[in-house]
């Protein structure tokens, strides 16, 4: 168990139920904003082992996808980076920073594979979200479309 009773848990499609649930809580709310995608690409997050759940005090409280190469977001490159996607932590626990605390958590399953980045997307429209990453330490590299949506590419060096 990590500080605080915070932890990574590898997801198994046990869970699918859960994961679908929060990820259909995130996928209504980037709806609000107009933004549509990912939905196809969940199932196949689990059936690979790439999703894993945030946990504090033995519940699950966020989930997020981690993958070692990333063609369609992150491009050809050398198999050094982490790619996160499908990051989310329950809205009825925002602002008590449970999102960086999981960030560190992803960003240090990222080191003990050995990897020099930390990557990940987000929706370019949404600067909050954009803004949120960026104090976390993350650095804009790019902007991509993909399905009619502008996104922001960002990396965090990690060594």
């Amino acid at each position: 168990m990590i500080k605080n009773e915070k932890e990574i848990k590898l997801a198994d499609i046990s869970q699918l139920d859960f994961a679908l649930s929060m990820l259909k809580d995130a996928g209504i709310w980037l709806k609000s904003k107009e933004i549509d995608y990912w939905q196809n690409w969940i199932k196949e997050g689990f059936l690979q082992s790439q999703f894993y759940f945030v946990r504090k005090a033995n519940q699950n409280i966020g989930i997020f996808r981690l993958q070692w190469s990333d063609g369609l977001f992150g491009g050809i490159q050398e198999n050094n980076s982490g790619y996160l996607h499908s990051f989310r932590i329950k809205r009825d626990l925002h602002g008590q920073c449970l999102g960086y605390k999981a960030l560190q958590l992803v960003e240090n399953i990222c080191k003990q594979n050995n990897k020099s980045f930390f990557r990940l997307d987000c929706t370019a429209q949404i600067e909050r979200l954009c803004a949120y990453y960026e104090n976390y330490g993350f650095k804009s590299v790019g902007e991509i479309f993909l399905m009619n949506e502008r996104l922001k590419l960002y990396e965090k060096c990690l060594y």
